[in-house]
């Protein structure tokens, strides 16, 4: 209900100590405990100009009006922002107030209405939701223009007793019973978590300042509104300070998330960076105890934009102390993989690629670009014989009765590995080299009449090797074709 705008007019503004001892006004008892509470926490330090979030509730009335109190002997400068969110057909009666109220006070106001319904529907945001994403860009963009340094918000200690237990009955973690932070990243700082609303109040009434009641917050018709008008009632009959007892469980909480979130640090500056990844050591992820594993990994996601559930902390943990050569799909198109003693966070493919097609390569000298395959060969006739290297073969011409091809694999591939004990599979191999299978779908093979003659960038066929007693040698090299490409063996086509 509406009130008639009375009581503080014809009061005088506290006015400064000076110099000499002179003793400033008395505050009100509510502003006296938020001066001690912003001494305490330097939440707003001195001389700050601060835009004030202005709905004409009750929490951000009383907001304006105790920092109206303080702004002298803070050294404040004061703004106010107010945005329609266009729920209601008299929500033009909210603005007006606020209007007047500022007016009366001498404070800059920006207004501005949004259409909260549109943007819920084209973003498939839920109402709540979407009118809090309106109302931060809103408030961000009115600091800006007006030059404020801190973006104040009203919520209380009813506001983040709600939060810890609609958190709780969804489901979450410690950072989750965290809360409501006093002061964002973004700048956000919120002054009154100390006050319940009740009091916040009473002290209006008793100062004669009126506000707005929204009528929405008595319809119990979203899970914010059915905690505050069902649960806590009966949470406040069972225990009358229950919201202080949440406050403190935030409050430790965060504490406790904090330290834990300190220990996984030294592993985050240990991590390799590569553009759009990170590789971890599994050795020292699989040291840490799990809840600081479980921070490490969800830091080290956030910065490659992907935000973790709880749900996915059991899948890393299964990832991590089962077998070798295992993924992981996680939000925001990422993916975990397990490679041997390393741990790597990157991109997702959106799909498997298909391998290039096969292509012939001639026995004769000359050279062939690949640019399907990204190799460069160079086939060179000479007279010694070397052992193979990854990127280098020696073969014997007169057992190359016809020409080459580069392929993937195929199924039923085997080969001699040069200088190893017999025959295997090629699918055996390469697995022991520790690649997923796209990346196996993606090695080049050299091969004759289809038996595998070199994995090109791995290990030569013994069968087809130059010997002291071959009379016609062929060398082959091979190079990658893009710039910067290193030339040592890769581990599969990885970023």
């Amino acid at each position: 209900m509406t009130r008639a705008v009375s009581g503080l007019e014809d009061q005088p503004e506290p006015q400064p100590s000076d110099q000499q001892g002179t003793k400033r006004p008395a505050l009100s008892p509510l502003a006296e405990r938020l001066r001690r509470h912003l001494q305490q926490t330097s939440l707003i330090p001195t001389g700050s100009r601060c835009l004030v979030a202005l709905s004409g509730g009750g929490d951000s009335v009383a907001m304006l009006m105790l920092l109206m109190e303080l702004r002298t002997m803070l050294g404040l400068s004061l703004a106010a922002a107010h945005l329609d969110h266009g729920l209601r057909q008299d929500s033009g009666a909210d603005r007006d107030f606020v209007r007047n109220l500022c007016r009366r006070l001498g404070v800059p106001l920006t207004c501005a209405r949004a259409d909260i319904r549109a943007l819920a529907a084209c973003r498939n945001l839920s109402i709540e939701a979407a009118g809090r994403k309106a109302r931060y860009r809103f408030l961000r963009r009115a600091a800006l223009r007006s030059g404020c340094q801190v973006l104040l918000t009203a919520h209380t200690a009813d506001d983040q007793a709600e939060t810890v237990l609609l958190r709780l009955v969804s489901g979450t973690g410690l950072r989750g019973l965290a809360g409501i932070r006093a002061r964002r990243r973004d700048g956000v700082v919120r002054p009154l978590l100390p006050f319940t609303r009740q009091e916040l109040r009473d002290w209006l009434r008793q100062a004669g300042q009126p506000w707005q009641e929204d009528p929405t917050n008595q319809v119990a018709d979203a899970p914010r509104t059915r905690i505050r008008l069902r649960l806590m009632p009966m949470l406040k009959a069972w225990n009358p300070k229950v919201l202080q007892a949440l406050g403190r469980l935030a409050h430790q909480a965060r504490e406790d998330e904090a330290c834990l979130a300190g220990l996984a640090r030294p592993l985050l500056r240990s991590a390799r960076r590569r553009p759009d990844a990170l590789i971890l050591s599994l050795p020292e992820l699989q040291r840490l105890d799990p809840p600081v594993r479980w921070r490490a990994l969800r830091r080290a996601l956030a910065h490659l934009g992907c935000r973790l559930e709880a749900r996915h902390r059991d899948l890393l943990e299964d990832l991590l102390t089962g077998p070798s050569g295992r993924d992981l799909d996680l939000p925001g198109g990422r993916r975990a993989r397990r490679r041997g003693q390393e741990l790597r966070l990157e991109a997702r493919r959106s799909r498997l690629p298909k391998p290039p097609a096969p292509a012939g390569v001639p026995t004769q000298p000359g050279c062939l670009e690949m640019p399907d395959w990204n190799l460069r060969l160079e086939l060179v006739c000479c007279e010694e014989t070397a052992p193979p290297g990854p990127w280098e073969v020696r073969l014997d011409s007169e057992l190359l009765d016809g020409p080459l091809e580069v392929r993937s694999r195929r199924p039923g591939d085997r080969f001699r590995p040069a200088g190893g004990a017999g025959r295997t599979t090629l699918k055996k191999y390469l697995h022991g080299l520790r690649l997923s299978k796209e990346d196996r779908d993606l090695v080049p093979l050299l091969c004759h009449r289809n038996h595998v003659v070199w994995v090109i960038g791995h290990r030569a066929a013994e069968d087809f090797l130059a010997t002291a007693h071959s009379r016609r040698i062929l060398r082959i090299r091979a190079r990658p074709l893009l710039k910067g490409a290193r030339a040592e063996p890769p581990k599969g086509r990885l970023p």
